[in-house]
Protein backbone atom coordinates (compact mmCIF):
# COMPACT_ATOMS: atom_id res chain seq x y z
CA UNK A 1 0.00 0.00 0.00
CA UNK A 2 1.27 3.26 -0.79
CA UNK A 3 2.17 5.73 2.16
CA UNK A 4 1.42 9.04 1.72
CA UNK A 5 4.93 11.07 2.60
CA UNK A 6 4.88 13.42 5.55
CA UNK A 7 6.31 16.94 5.39
CA UNK A 8 8.04 18.37 8.80
CA UNK A 9 7.18 21.78 10.08
CA UNK A 10 10.37 22.94 9.88
CA UNK A 11 11.22 22.19 6.26
CA UNK A 12 7.90 23.19 5.13
CA UNK A 13 8.34 26.19 6.28
CA UNK A 14 11.58 26.72 5.00
CA UNK A 15 10.55 25.87 1.39
CA UNK A 16 7.73 28.13 1.68
CA UNK A 17 10.46 30.81 2.27
CA UNK A 18 12.67 29.73 -0.50
CA UNK A 19 9.96 30.09 -2.84
CA UNK A 20 8.48 33.14 -2.08
CA UNK A 21 11.57 35.31 -1.66
CA UNK A 22 12.74 33.62 -4.37
CA UNK A 23 9.67 34.71 -6.68
CA UNK A 24 9.53 38.79 -5.11
CA UNK A 25 13.42 38.89 -5.24
CA UNK A 26 12.76 37.91 -8.99
CA UNK A 27 10.15 40.14 -10.12
CA UNK A 28 11.38 42.90 -7.52
CA UNK A 29 15.06 42.63 -10.00
CA UNK A 30 13.43 42.32 -13.21
CA UNK A 31 11.10 45.45 -12.48
CA UNK A 32 14.06 47.39 -10.88
CA UNK A 33 15.42 47.27 -14.53
CA UNK A 34 12.67 48.06 -16.29
CA UNK A 35 12.15 51.43 -14.03
CA UNK A 36 16.04 52.36 -13.53
CA UNK A 37 17.04 51.27 -17.23
CA UNK A 38 18.11 55.28 -18.06
CA UNK A 39 20.01 54.87 -14.88
CA UNK A 40 21.99 51.52 -15.45
CA UNK A 41 24.83 51.40 -17.58
CA UNK A 42 24.57 49.50 -20.50
CA UNK A 43 27.27 46.91 -19.53
CA UNK A 44 25.74 46.14 -16.10
CA UNK A 45 22.21 45.70 -17.04
CA UNK A 46 22.79 41.86 -17.42
CA UNK A 47 23.81 42.28 -13.60
CA UNK A 48 19.75 42.92 -12.63
CA UNK A 49 18.49 39.66 -15.80
CA UNK A 50 21.11 37.13 -14.02
CA UNK A 51 20.26 38.35 -10.35
CA UNK A 52 16.41 37.85 -11.44
CA UNK A 53 16.99 34.44 -13.51
CA UNK A 54 19.19 32.98 -10.16
CA UNK A 55 16.28 34.10 -7.69
CA UNK A 56 13.66 33.03 -10.35
CA UNK A 57 15.96 28.94 -10.13
CA UNK A 58 15.99 29.36 -6.20
CA UNK A 59 12.14 29.54 -6.25
CA UNK A 60 11.71 27.22 -8.79
CA UNK A 61 14.00 24.71 -6.83
CA UNK A 62 12.10 25.45 -4.06
CA UNK A 63 9.36 23.88 -5.87
CA UNK A 64 10.89 20.86 -6.88
CA UNK A 65 12.20 19.81 -2.68
CA UNK A 66 8.12 20.66 -1.96
CA UNK A 67 7.61 17.64 -4.61
CA UNK A 68 10.66 15.57 -2.82
CA UNK A 69 12.88 16.05 -5.99
CA UNK A 70 15.89 15.61 -4.59
CA UNK A 71 17.52 17.81 -7.98
CA UNK A 72 16.39 20.63 -6.10
CA UNK A 73 18.53 20.00 -3.25
CA UNK A 74 21.55 19.97 -5.99
CA UNK A 75 20.13 22.83 -7.79
CA UNK A 76 20.34 25.18 -4.39
CA UNK A 77 24.00 24.04 -4.11
CA UNK A 78 25.01 24.92 -7.62
CA UNK A 79 23.37 28.21 -7.14
CA UNK A 80 24.87 28.88 -4.45
CA UNK A 81 28.48 28.28 -5.29
CA UNK A 82 28.04 30.53 -8.49
CA UNK A 83 26.04 33.52 -6.64
CA UNK A 84 29.14 33.18 -4.20
CA UNK A 85 31.84 33.00 -6.82
CA UNK A 86 29.88 35.86 -8.82
CA UNK A 87 29.85 37.88 -5.16
CA UNK A 88 33.46 37.06 -5.15
CA UNK A 89 34.83 37.83 -8.36
CA UNK A 90 32.96 40.40 -9.90
CA UNK A 91 31.52 42.72 -6.51
CA UNK A 92 34.68 41.73 -4.59
CA UNK A 93 32.58 41.28 -1.50
CA UNK A 94 33.68 40.00 2.19
CA UNK A 95 34.49 36.78 3.14
CA UNK A 96 31.71 37.50 5.68
CA UNK A 97 28.85 37.67 2.99
CA UNK A 98 30.32 34.55 1.29
CA UNK A 99 29.88 32.33 4.69
CA UNK A 100 26.19 33.93 4.50
CA UNK A 101 25.78 32.90 1.42
CA UNK A 102 26.08 29.50 2.46
CA UNK A 103 24.25 29.83 6.00
CA UNK A 104 20.98 29.16 3.80
CA UNK A 105 22.32 25.45 2.62
CA UNK A 106 23.08 24.56 6.36
CA UNK A 107 19.31 25.71 7.56
CA UNK A 108 18.14 23.42 4.82
CA UNK A 109 20.21 20.42 5.83
CA UNK A 110 19.20 20.70 9.33
CA UNK A 111 15.29 21.14 7.96
CA UNK A 112 15.95 18.16 5.68
CA UNK A 113 17.38 16.22 8.78
CA UNK A 114 14.89 16.65 11.24
CA UNK A 115 11.91 14.87 12.10
CA UNK A 116 11.96 11.34 13.09
CA UNK A 117 9.58 9.59 10.94
CA UNK A 118 8.81 12.61 8.58
CA UNK A 119 13.22 13.10 7.74
CA UNK A 120 12.57 15.11 4.35
CA UNK A 121 15.80 13.79 2.53
CA UNK A 122 14.69 9.89 3.34
CA UNK A 123 11.54 11.07 1.32
CA UNK A 124 13.19 12.64 -1.54
CA UNK A 125 12.76 11.10 -4.76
Amino acid sequence: MYQQKQRHGCLAVYLALVIGIGAVISVFNLLELVAYRKYILPDERWLYVAAGLSAAASAACGIALFQWKKWGFYGLVLLALVNTSLKLIIFDYSLGYVVAGFAGLVVLCAALQVGGEREGWKQLE
